[in-house]
């Protein structure tokens, strides 16, 4: 049996999975470093669609990372690791992004419209704002891109062959996490 090539290893499953959980850390932190620029421009169409997506995004990281998700979706023991969530100030953050994302993208919240509009403020919009949820939420990614490294330290030392796909997703992980960092001021 041939080994599987390039093309076939970046397309599979496992790839495909980590490119879903960097391209939600790539999202957030385009959005935090973004937002603003467009506001100040008049930009309000693509400004009020970053402020939904990034709910979303910071949603679905703090489901992944933090609060657990269904068996039919995405985890992170789907690459190979045994995950514990964080003992931390940002991972219990995390989980409050998610109530409010939870809140403003996916339901009709009260809280969306409330008798008093100081009662808005639990949304917090602005650059500064999702950049705060985005170092939060990488934290939290810290460890597990750290974890999926440990997994395959040592897999294909010394081989002559095509490099393992796991060890191609951490590979992914680290580089796309280390961007992400990067355009926020993070140090990774």
């Amino acid at each position: 049996m041939n080994a599987p090539t390039y093309q076939e290893r970046i397309a599979s499953e496992p790839m495909r999975r980590a490119y879903q959980v960097t391209y939600s850390m790539q999202k957030i932190t385009e959005f935090a470093v973004s937002y603003n620029s467009a506001v100040d421009a008049g930009h309000l169409v693509c400004a009020s669609a970053m402020i939904d997506a990034f709910y979303v995004h910071i949603r679905l990281l703090a489901e992944f990372f933090v609060k657990g998700s269904q068996s039919r979706d995405l985890r992170p023991t789907d690459f190979g690791v045994l995950w514990t969530t964080p003992s931390s100030d940002e991972a219990d953050r995390l989980r409050t992004y998610w109530d409010v994302a939870s809140k403003y993208v996916v339901h009709f919240g009260r809280s969306r419209v409330p008798a008093d509009l100081a009662d808005l403020q639990q949304f917090e919009l602005g650059s500064q704002a999702m950049t705060t949820m985005a170092t939060d939420a990488l934290t939290v990614a810290g460890d597990f891109v750290k974890l999926v490294e440990q997994s395959v330290e040592g897999v294909g030392v010394g081989s002559t062959g095509p490099r393992p796909v796991e060890l191609m997703v951490a590979e992914h992980l680290r580089l796309a996490f280390d961007q992400a960092c990067q355009r926020i001021g993070l140090k990774p």
